[in-house]
């Protein structure tokens, strides 16, 4: 039976980031602006903006205010920039009436202050104005974010005669207002096949809200926004969560390509302001809402990256084709392409037409596409259709029905716009096709693309009863500070798609709730823990429990998922229980990515991509280290990620575990282990032993889901010292994202920390040099000697002191104000470089033993404390060499040996 009987349009609306704006600029979704009022090239205030992303695309600064041209007047368009060490600036000119310019020129990166960019041409024909595009462009050691300046921005045409580019100085900024009154009302979400179409009614009250903040989970657990944190666009959902910023006055809002009978939770806040000004109403109860995607399959999807595939082309009119054999759609791919101009204008009608699709095996049939167009006229000369009727030849002799899509304005040109959902189930029978249409008259043409076209529909979901019985013979054994689980899968009629096993420091474990999914939870901290195990696994295990702790556990089988998870509760639950010991293990190694890399090293084999930091999707959205061969397309690497020396001679029994998560078809990640590399040169010239075949690895059904490895026994090469290695390789055709996190080697022995250094390091001074402080010391001496120095630096003359057990990153940037830096022991100087010229700078330092969880700073007495300030600017940069875009004109040249110097790929200065 169908559920809709009528044809209609959803209406998209979708906004870009809504950072602290410039009046008269807009921002695109990965940058953040806010005005800045030290950093100034002319005037009291240049606009800041923060890159949150290499998607070169998201990162526009554009101005709203159209610039009237004439067409073959030369031109010269200009601003100021102070860029950082890994973004270059450049400005592209989006025409009215003629295509746009990409400049192809750049300012930066690190231009160690202010320089302009400056681009000459010729206006080119049918032009009528111009609006002004800032564009923000990534170079390699790019690590979000990172903070530019622009300001200036001046257009001239003809070269000479300058024409108004409003507020390009940048004085001009909206004020500050208090937080909205109150919340939108009528939150709702309504499924529509693999997208999920959110629904609102304004906020009313006295302070109405400049935008809104949408979260998204799959996961009912939402943390309410921090005012003065603004929160970039993540419309990817695949790891479970995702952000959106919409307009005030938009009212809906569609998060797309989901997963297939999944549970989506929503909540949504109002905000004023934006940057670090944004203020979002977060007090009281934000709405909510909650849908599940059905159980869809995807009835004809097409991008023509590979050809028109089961898609017809048909001429009726004029000799003008549909053509895909460009790269001119999504990601530079092929797209679908029509225009009647070729040296002149000329009548055509060409149609672009779907094979049939069967729409009585499903129901709720959505169609969406994505479209751009350039040179537009009004009406549009693209035409949207579908029908029953048609099989071949003239599609006129068919009948059609016209669909109602969100189309481009073509104001500028070549704006891919999503179509909105178009539902389309009020279409029965085997023989249903779309169709887009292109009629123009010979007197104007426009030019139209299509790209990634997809028709889906819902299959009938069938929701199976709770499992018949319980899984038998559930036993828990505790290995040390670890705890095991075993059991055999239930049986019967009904058998189970997977278990929840709860558990806890207390015997009160209550059932859960038919309907209510519970999430994997393998933190003990609080007192419970749960995880979700496949059908047929028949193991799971809790790691780095309390010692000495009983802990208690009961095991559900369900059937389903998401709303539908059907979880058996009746009659009694297997339980089991087990007291950890005092355990003989101590930690080897634990990297949890979270400080940083922690001596972990990168080396790149082939390939331009690197192992990078993700700083939110590790086990319990902690930092984690991720790698993948995919910038646009697929491409090929070998990259690996080592260890630091690991000393295994003291103890014995050693065992490697870690967490892995991977996302998309590629290669699988290796773990490999050495004892001849010697931690510098390329790993690859080594001999590692493979220990990949012993790990427990992520299936990526479904992407990003963290997998313990199990304990690897590497006893064997217990020993000495070794290095652990994580290998990822791809191809030109495939490349998958691996993520890892929580590394940890644990062996028996007997670990006793040292204690704190018994005394400061003596003659601690501070020496500056233009806008570089130099700072030297002599090593501590005493019964105790340190292990390493922090050093923290402020601009405030306020330094707190470290605390033992929390290891404290580098951070060489002063922007929040403070700084810090580790130096080992026996290093006695270190340079704060490239600094505020006439500003004040603090400095204390701290002697440590020890490192990670055992960190023991010496913090009694008073640290030894400089300060200085740096001259004024009156210097000119001649050489800065920071080697992250290569050898940067530097010579290599080798008088003896084989070895020479080469290129780290992360551990210079700020990684």
């Amino acid at each position: 039976m169908k559920k809709f009987v009528l044809l209609f349009t959803l209406l998209f609306a979708f906004a870009a980031s809504q950072a602290q704006l410039p009046d008269f600029w807009t921002g695109d979704t990965d940058i953040e602006t806010f005005q800045e009022t030290t950093t100034v090239h002319g005037g009291t205030s240049s606009c800041g903006v923060v890159v949150n992303s290499g998607t070169q695309a998201n990162c526009d600064l554009t101005s709203t205010e159209v610039i009237e041209v004439s067409e073959g007047d030369d031109y010269k368009v200009s601003f100021w920039a102070s860029t950082s060490e890994n973004v270059r600036i450049t400005c592209a000119l989006d025409w009215v009436g003629a295509s746009g310019t990409y400049t192809q020129t750049y300012v930066g990166p690190a231009t160690n202050g202010w320089a302009q960019f400056e681009f000459s041409d010729v206006v080119p024909t049918g032009a009528t104005g111009v609006k002004l595009r800032i564009r923000f462009y990534d170079v390699a050691g790019f690590v979000a974010p990172q903070t530019q300046f622009v300001d200036d921005v001046e257009f001239q045409s003809p070269v000479g005669a300058a024409l108004t580019v409003t507020n390009g100085n940048f004085e001009s900024w909206p004020s500050i207002k208090p937080e909205p009154s109150e919340y939108p009302t009528g939150f709702a979400a309504t499924p529509l096949g693999l997208n999920i179409a959110l629904t609102w009614t304004d906020a009313a009250g006295t302070q109405a809200p400049d935008a809104y903040l949408i979260l998204a989970s799959t996961q009912n657990n939402f943390t309410a926004p921090v005012d003065g944190v603004f929160a970039i666009d993540d419309l990817d959902l695949s790891d479970g969560t995702g952000v959106a910023n919409v307009a005030f006055g938009a009212q809906t809002f569609s998060f797309s390509g989901l997963e297939g009978q999944m549970e989506y939770y929503f909540t949504i806040y109002p905000y004023t302001n934006a940057g670090t000004s944004i203020n979002y109403k977060n007090d009281g109860t934000a709405p909510a809402a909650q849908a599940m995607t059905a159980n869809v399959i995807i009835l004809n999807s097409q991008n023509f990256d590979g050809g028109w595939g089961d898609w017809t082309t048909v001429s009726v009119v004029g000799d003008q084709a549909w053509s895909c054999t460009n790269t001119f759609g999504i990601n530079a791919t092929p797209c679908a392409q029509m225009s009647g101009y070729l040296g002149g204008d000329f009548a055509n009608e060409d149609w672009l037409i779907s094979p049939a699709m069967d729409f009585d095996q499903y129901e709720n049939e959505i169609f969406t596409f994505y479209s751009a167009c350039g040179y537009p006229i009004d009406p549009h000369q693209i035409h949207v259709k579908i029908s029953t009727e048609y099989t071949s030849g003239d599609p006129n002799d068919a009948n059609w029905t016209d669909l109602n899509p969100i189309l481009p304005t073509g104001d500028p040109f070549w704006v891919f716009t999503y179509s909105g959902e178009i539902i389309v189930s009020a279409m029965t029978g085997a023989n249903v096709r779309v169709a887009f249409v292109y009629i123009s008259d010979g007197l104007a043409s426009e030019t139209w693309e299509i790209d990634n076209v997809v028709v889906t529909g819902e299959a009938e979901v069938v929701v199976l009863p709770e499992p018949t019985n319980y899984p038998t013979a559930f036993a828990a054994a505790a290995d040390g500070q670890n705890i095991s689980l075993s059991w055999t899968d239930a049986t019967g009629t009904v058998i189970p798609a997977g278990y929840l096993i709860l558990g806890s420091t207390q015997n009160n474990i209550s059932v859960p709730v038919d309907g209510t999914p519970v999430a994997t939870d393998l933190d003990f901290s609080d007192g419970t823990g749960a995880v979700n195990i496949a059908s047929g696994v028949g193991a799971a295990g809790f790691e780095g429990l309390a010692a000495e702790q009983t802990y208690y556990f009961k095991i559900f089988p369900y059937t389903n998922a998401g709303a539908n998870v059907d979880f058996k509760t009746d009659g009694t639950a297997p339980s089991a229980e087990a007291t950890t010991v005092a355990s003989s293990y101590v930690d080897v190694l634990y990297t949890t990515f979270n400080p940083g890399w922690e001596n972990w090293t990168g080396f790149s084999v082939s390939g331009d991509e690197i192992w990078t930091l993700d700083p939110s999707h590790g086990v319990e959205s902690s930092q984690c280290a991720k790698m993948s061969g995919y910038a646009g397309a697929s491409h090929l690497n070998e990259d690996w990620l080592v260890s630091p020396a690991i000393n295994l001679a003291s103890y014995a029994n050693e065992k490697l575990s870690f967490f892995t998560a991977v996302g998309y078809t590629g290669d699988p990640l290796k773990v490999k282990i050495s004892t001849n590399y010697t931690g510098t040169g390329s790993p690859a010239n080594a001999t590692w032993d493979d220990l990949s075949g012993q790990a427990i690895w992520p299936t990526g059904d479904p992407f990003w889901v963290w997998t313990n490895s199990g304990e690897i026994n590497i006893a064997a090469w217990g020993n000495g010292t070794v290095y652990i290695a994580f290998v990822y390789t791809s191809t030109d055709l495939a490349s998958s994202t691996w993520e890892l996190d929580e590394v940890k080697i644990i062996g028996e022995g007997s670990f006793t920390p040292i204690p704190e250094p018994t005394n400061y390091p003596t003659a601690f001074a501070a020496t500056v040099a233009n806008q570089n402080i130099t700072l030297t010391w002599v090593d501590a001496v005493g019964a105790v000697v340190p292990t390493g120095y922090l050093i923290k630096a402020t601009t405030n003359a306020t330094l707190p002191n470290p605390v033992d057990g929390t290891p404290v990153a580098d951070d060489m940037d002063f922007g929040d104000g403070y700084a810090a830096k580790n130096i080992g022991a026996g290093v006695q100087t270190f340079t704060f470089a490239g600094l505020v010229p006439n500003t004040a700078y603090f400095f204390s330092i701290y002697p440590y033993t020890n490192s990670g969880d055992y960190i023991d700073y010496k913090t009694s007495a008073t640290p030894p404390f400089q300060n200085a300030t740096t001259s004024p600017s009156a210097v000119v940069t001649v050489l800065n060499t920071t080697f992250d875009t290569g050898w940067e004109g530097w010579i290599i040249k080798s008088i003896t040996g084989d070895e020479s110097w080469e290129l780290d790929a992360i551990h210079g200065v700020e990684g």
